[in-house]
């Protein structure tokens, strides 16, 4: 049985990343980060992916504290 994992919407991982969704869609149209897009055109992110993507890129300062919770 396959193991159900979190999935982001647009909105949520934006907000994980610290960047705005604009730009978030940016970088899915560059394909510089891993989405799902469903028929209907929605976007979602796995948790892993967002995860990967903190540990290996440099995402741009904003002047907004991080909200990256805690694992």
């Amino acid at each position: 049985m396959p193991v159900i994992r979190s999935l982001y919407s647009t909105a949520a991982a934006a907000k994980e990343l610290g960047v705005s969704k604009k730009t978030l869609l940016k970088w899915c149209r560059e394909k510089r980060i891993a989405h799902i897009r469903y028929p209907s055109g929605a976007i979602k992110f796995r948790e892993e992916t967002l995860n990967f993507f903190l540990g290996h890129h440099t995402v741009p300062a904003t002047n907004a504290p991080s909200q990256r919770r805690a694992a």
